[in-house]
């Protein structure tokens, strides 16, 4: 299912390997009784996402393999930026604030603040966003026929234009994998 020894490989035994496992290790206590539409357990999308970032991307950051993996336990608990960035660093908190969605989604412009706030930061939250997204794509065949439209819709709409004027590698990915729901 998931194989922290990838992790290990990828970034070894020392302090980026161990930042990466401690940020694996909470992932999953924070996901431990999240599932995903299919049922599967929920630490598989931050798990892949962190791991597309690796494989695919060959990123070796290690603030930003964190962010992947934690980016959505801001949203999904009761934990707060300032006590990941106790844990992880100031860069990896502020990485999954920006990639959090607000909590209150009941004005009016919400979502066009949210996404222009990653756009604005760019770098490893722009990197965490593209990987979030193509990994949901690529699982998204297991949601309800109603959520697969709308979440393709905005994917057509908001993320392959930016994803075309930033970068063309997550572009080329994601449109390929949006063709097979053709």
């Amino acid at each position: 299912m998931v194989d922290e020894l990838s992790l290990i490989r990828n970034f070894g035994r020392g302090n980026d390997g161990r930042r990466i496992l401690s940020a694996f290790a909470l992932a999953s206590k924070v996901h431990a009784r999240h599932v995903r539409d299919n049922g599967d357990p929920y630490i598989l999308h931050p798990y892949r996402t962190a791991m597309l970032l690796i494989k695919e991307f060959h990123i070796r950051d290690s603030d930003i393999i964190a962010g992947a993996l934690l980016h959505d336990v801001l949203e999904m608990s009761r934990l707060g930026e300032k006590r990941l960035g106790r844990r992880f660093g100031k860069r990896v908190a502020r990485m999954v604030r920006l990639v959090t969605k607000p909590r209150r989604r009941d004005s009016i412009g919400w979502e066009e603040r949210y996404y222009r706030r990653i756009r604005q930061a760019g770098g490893g939250a722009q990197l965490v966003k593209f990987a979030d997204r193509l990994d949901n794509i690529r699982d998204l065949s297991n949601a309800p026929k109603a959520k697969q439209r709308r979440y393709l819709r905005a994917t057509k709409e908001r993320f392959l234009p930016w994803m075309k004027e930033t970068d063309m590698r997550f572009y080329r990915k994601l449109r390929n994998e949006i063709r097979k729901f053709r």
